[in-house]
């Protein structure tokens, strides 16, 4: 599976289809398969757990390639 853009996917669809709303609306109600934030929010809880031990550079490295989609640049 990949990530894209449903922005990008609802704009390909109403380019070539008519009931543009119809489409915005069905497009909105699939799932998010990725949430940058979230996992990035849960990276951050398990850096404040005492019970763990973990190279703060580290985390903070897996961070940035996670906000970067996998690009690690």
């Amino acid at each position: 599976m990949r990530l894209i853009d449903a922005d990008d996917v609802k704009k390909l669809l109403t380019s070539r289809y008519e009931g543009e709303e119809y489409i915005r609306r069905d497009v909105d109600q699939i799932p998010t398969a990725y949430d940058v934030d979230k996992v990035v929010k849960q990276i951050e809880d398990i850096m404040h757990d005492d019970s763990i031990r973990f190279c703060d550079q580290a985390v903070n490295r897996a961070i940035n390639v996670v906000k970067a989609g996998g690009i690690n640049e």
